[in-house]
């Protein structure tokens, strides 16, 4: 953390213009910013989800950093998320902070009554919330740097052969080419949750999709990977990149086609461009504890990787996505 000085004085910038602009700097020269830190994935959720707005606050230093909280708020009430739903947020900055720069920005989720924030995993910088209610969550995440090669062979020996198994079976996996696919893959969503029954958390309208394959089509940080047999989607993962980062933010596959092995193959062909492309990281994003999935994402070698969730005494314990409130991850 950089040396801290004794005179520093800050100013919020108004929302809109100013805002957006200095948002997209500051994500652009962020190490560690991760794609849920961005205006496009905050864009994308409101278009899709009418009850929520971009709300983040930004503020200018007088040594010239800046610092950005992302948030998206209800409209409908004072609740706010610092990332919705339940993803990576906490402070970013231009420039790395001094203690005078950490102590301003943690001072901001004290603003808000009704709140809750994800930190973010990556960050280098600890961010502790006084007078905040504390718990510990882990994401899963595979170190890309070794290469395919060994990434592959750190894979448990099942996954190594379900991916050889699926291969002969004639699955076939690529980015998903227009909106046909995008509804293929949303169907297979569908029929996954009506297999997931309870342990589903949240649902997401088919707009979402629309939009990010928008994003995904003018190369602005998403890929939607789709496993086919004989042409018919059967399997994919929505993966989102930012910097040296990449996240399977979700994931689904058809109950008829889960002896196909085809999740692990579309899982595998991503982290394989993840590598050529040279990224660090690939996340597979929290489970939720469910443990049948943290072991399929240990399978692939993955290691956890534990953050934290702060939030306010009294907040909305819900995201309302289409169909009611969904309950916070457990």
């Amino acid at each position: 953390m950089a040396k801290s000085s004794t005179k520093l004085s800050w100013r919020q910038l108004e929302a809109g213009k100013e805002t957006n602009q200095a948002w997209q700097e500051i994500v652009a020269a962020s190490e560690y910013a991760t794609f849920f830190h961005t205006t496009e994935w905050a864009n994308a959720f409101c278009a899709s989800l009418p009850n929520w707005q971009p709300d983040s606050v930004v503020l200018e230093f007088t040594d010239g950093n800046l610092a950005l909280l992302p948030m998206l708020r209800r409209l409908d009430s004072e609740h706010r998320q610092s990332m919705a739903p339940y993803v990576y947020g906490g402070p970013i900055f231009l420039n790395p902070p001094s203690e005078l720069h950490m102590d301003a920005i943690n001072k901001i989720p004290r603003w808000f009554s009704d709140i809750i924030l994800f930190d973010n995993p990556f960050s280098p910088y600890p961010w502790e919330q006084e007078g905040l209610i504390c718990w510990k969550i882990h994401t899963q995440v595979i170190d890309l740097s070794p290469g395919y090669d060994k990434v592959f062979a750190n894979c448990r020996r099942m996954i190594r052969q379900n991916y050889r198994a699926a291969e002969k079976r004639g699955i076939s996996v690529s980015v998903a080419k227009n909106l046909g696919e995008v509804d293929e893959y949303y169907n297979v969503y569908l029929d996954s949750r009506r297999r997931w029954g309870d342990n589903a958390t949240l649902f997401y309208p088919q707009k979402l999709f629309h939009e990010f394959f928008q994003l995904q089509s003018e190369a602005r940080g998403i890929r939607l990977w789709v496993a086919s047999l004989d042409e018919r989607v059967v399997s994919g993962v929505l993966v989102l990149y930012h910097g040296k980062h990449s996240v399977a933010w979700h994931a689904a596959t058809h109950a008829d086609y889960l002896s196909l092995n085809a999740s692990p193959f579309v899982h595998l062909s991503a982290i394989r461009a993840a590598c050529d492309e040279g990224l660090h990281w690939y996340d597979f994003n929290p489970s939720g504890h469910l443990r049948g999935v943290e072991f399929f994402k240990e399978s692939f070698g993955a290691e956890r990787r534990r953050f934290y969730i702060y939030h306010s005494p009294v907040f909305t314990r819900s995201f309302e996505a289409n169909s009611g409130d969904q309950e916070m991850p457990s």
